[in-house]
């Protein structure tokens, strides 16, 4: 694991809670020993993991948004997924094109972990649009937003 190289990094990881491989994952996971590499439990809530972190490496997770929210820096490891990140949308800072960005990103965290990881502008953007909603149905604006743009999609199409 090329983190663990790092003598000051400790490793988590919280395989998604709806992940059909998650028992498999989980099984080669807890093969790896180390005392800096530990596999969270099922009833680990994600937000408490995320409250005692000092940086996230995250795969498309909606989980990571609190972490944004609250200044933490993530790191989204784009190549690992097919999908296209939130986050990464709006703060490109956060995209992890391969592996030697997360490592040259990790290796600048543990030089200065108080250094400035985001774009003020870009942060402030993204709880703008997505998290500071002006009431408090965030899942609802979401789908009418997805159903507007499948919407535009068929008139395009038409």
């Amino acid at each position: 694991m090329m983190l663990m190289q790092f003598d000051n990094v400790r490793l988590i990881i919280k395989p998604h809670t709806r992940d059909f491989l998650q028992k498999p994952h989980k099984s080669i996971l807890k093969q790896l020993c180390s005392p800096r590499f530990e596999v969270a439990d099922d009833s680990a809530h994600s937000g408490a993991l995320i409250a005692k972190a000092d940086v996230i490496i995250d795969i498309a997770t909606s989980v990571a948004f609190e972490a944004v929210k609250r200044g933490i820096p993530v790191l989204y490891a784009d190549y690992l997924h097919a999908g296209y990140s939130t986050i990464a949308h709006y703060v490109p800072e956060t995209a992890m094109r391969c592996r030697d960005d997360i490592y040259h990103a990790v290796c600048s965290f543990t030089k200065n972990r108080y250094q400035q990881f985001y774009n003020a502008q870009h942060r402030a953007e993204f709880n703008r649009h997505m998290l500071d909603v002006p009431d408090g149905y965030v899942l609802e604006r979401y789908v009418s937003l997805l159903a507007a743009e499948v919407q535009d999609k068929k008139q395009l199409a038409a």
